[in-house]
């Protein structure tokens, strides 16, 4: 994903008694009785996709588990997917430091595909894309400098051998486990390393990774029970609609120009010519409106147009009836003038079209968790629901919190799960939660402060777990809101988090006050200043 520039609201708010200054809330859906009410899923269960946070960003950050998967943490992002009714997951693999330590580093991912997906009922894709050689030039597979090697032929270079050693490997570890495999990510427009990775090269990468997964691997002997290769599907990286580089750069290529080279490539040629097929499953594409966007047409018919645009590529290549894979559509909250309730609605409008394509397999919701920056010009709120995080040593930069608690439920949240069907099927877990109270207060004087839920449908009863500074834990269960009296022997800043659960999950919230001994806000005396006369 191309990531665009945008603004953040602020996680905090110093002029007001509320601890957050979240969006309002979103309206109560309507409920008739109090039983379960199951209604007919809008939207097909094998449709239905989310680009998940990848398990390697949360290996060891648990306390006390330095070499371990967090568990906790995937657990967590297990049970709210499946409250929002995921059927397919999108996780990238990702490998850093030389080919002795990838096992290791793969083996990281065993939590979630082994355990947490198949207790989900979660079919899962693997990015096999450039964090294969997470830390190398991108550019690199675009080398010229190659050999025949003796293993996968003609045209390898350093990059490719290491992809496809890589990539194997994995294969081979998880076996049907994974349901299906997408190769590179945007490999059409790579700025601002590089321009672009050639189609011939990105065609020959994928059509060696084709053949061994089909053919080679599939009928090596002494290899077993391979058949559940037949079940798995090879996708294409998505591509990115924007195409390549600007128009006017001599480098500029459309996505359907660049489809069209690729189909073209004596790899993808040479492939079908031998077994009467092109060395492809699924066409993965990526159709941002924005990255489209050249005119005032709206959204859903910059959408529909390109996916046609492209369609017409395939039919002029003899693949018709290849089917989309959208293994990428999203909506940045902060970009530009986008907010929460814009991204709830187009969630609805762009699902509701995906799904009635009968030319796309499945499509990917991006993304379940924001990611950063979380503030500034450029930061990046994709996700139905909003993790804390800060900068720090762990994987990739940012610190989660370590349970994979939100501190918030996006609208697009509930959005999804209408269109799954399950708008009103508990258990459904608190939105989010506000603390009110006074911002400074008294030494030795009783402080009340009140949580407040946001939704009021959230299944009861709820756990409400206090802790603040310098006071013990308080563990309490309540309906809609719950209240707590703290008195302060010492004075300074004191911070009081809550986390807000039931069965569906919880959510974060933290409050800041200022104990002194007056309870009053310090007073601040300019000097005097006597006026002289002209």
């Amino acid at each position: 994903m191309v990531l665009c520039c945008s603004i953040i609201l602020s996680m905090t708010s110093s002029s007001s008694l509320h601890a957050h200054a979240y969006p309002q809330p979103v309206p109560d859906a309507p409920v008739t009785s109090t039983a379960v009410q199951q209604t007919q899923p809008w939207i097909d269960a094998d449709k239905r996709g989310m680009v998940i946070r990848d398990p390697w960003y949360d290996f060891g950050t648990y306390p006390g588990l330095a070499d371990e998967p967090n568990t906790v943490a995937q657990d967590r992002m297990g049970q709210m997917l499946e409250h929002l009714g995921v059927r397919w997951v999108r996780l990238e693999f990702q490998i850093e430091g030389h080919d002795v330590i990838s096992t290791t580093q793969v083996a990281q991912y065993d939590y979630f595909i082994r355990e947490v997906a198949p207790r989900h009922n979660f079919k899962v894709l693997g990015l096999l894309g450039f964090s294969l050689l997470r830390g190398v030039p991108r550019c690199d597979l675009a080398s010229l400098d190659t050999w025949d090697d003796p293993i996968y032929g003609g045209g390898i270079n350093y990059y490719m051998e290491t992809w496809l050693n890589r990539a194997r490997m994995i294969v081979d570890r998880y076996e049907d486990q994974i349901a299906a495999y997408q190769v590179l990510n945007e490999q059409n427009r790579l700025t601002p390393e590089c321009d672009f990775i050639p189609p011939t090269m990105a065609a020959r990468l994928h059509t060696k990774f084709y053949r061994f997964f089909r053919q080679v691997d599939r009928f090596a002997p002494g290899t077993g029970d391979q058949s559940w290769r037949d079940d798995s599907a090879i996708v294409l990286g998505g591509l990115h609609p924007a195409g390549t580089s600007k128009p006017g750069h001599p480098n500029y290529q459309t996505d359907r120009e660049y489809l069209l080279e690729l189909y073209q490539s004596d790899g993808f040629a040479s492939y079908r010519a031998t077994y009467g097929a092109f060395p492809i499953d699924g066409l993965g594409y990526h159709p941002y409106p924005e990255e489209i966007r050249n005119s005032l047409q709206s959204d859903m018919s910059l959408i529909t147009d390109r996916l046609d645009a492209v369609r017409n590529v395939l039919e002029i290549v003899e693949d018709p009836d290849l089917p989309f894979w959208i293994t990428e559509i999203g909506y940045n909250s902060a970009f530009g003038s986008q907010d929460d309730a814009g991204q709830a609605e187009f969630m609805r409008r762009v699902l509701m079209l995906l799904s009635k394509r009968t030319d796309v397999e499945v499509f990917f919701w991006f993304k379940y968790e924001d990611f950063p920056p979380a503030t500034g010009p450029n930061a990046q709120q994709w996700g139905v629901v909003r993790v804390p995080f800060e900068d720090g040593d762990c994987p990739g930069g940012a610190c989660y919190d370590v349970a994979g608690r939100p501190v918030l439920l996006r609208p697009s949240f509930w959005v999804y799960r209408e269109l799954a069907g399950l708008t009103y099927s508990p258990p459904e877990p608190p939105a989010s939660a506000t603390i009110q109270g006074p911002l400074i207060g008294k030494l030795a004087t009783p402080i009340t402060l009140t949580a407040t839920l946001s939704r009021t449908t959230v299944t009861t009863p709820v756990t409400y777990l206090w802790h603040a500074t310098d006071q013990q834990s308080l563990t309490r269960d309540g309906v809609l809101s719950d209240t707590v009296s703290y008195t302060w022997e010492t004075p300074g800043s004191k911070v009081v988090t809550l986390e807000a659960r039931n069965q569906a999950g919880p959510v974060l919230s933290t409050y800041r006050i200022t104990i002194n001994a007056t309870g009053e806000p310090l007073r601040l005396f300019l000097p005097f200043v006597q006026r002289r006369s002209p």
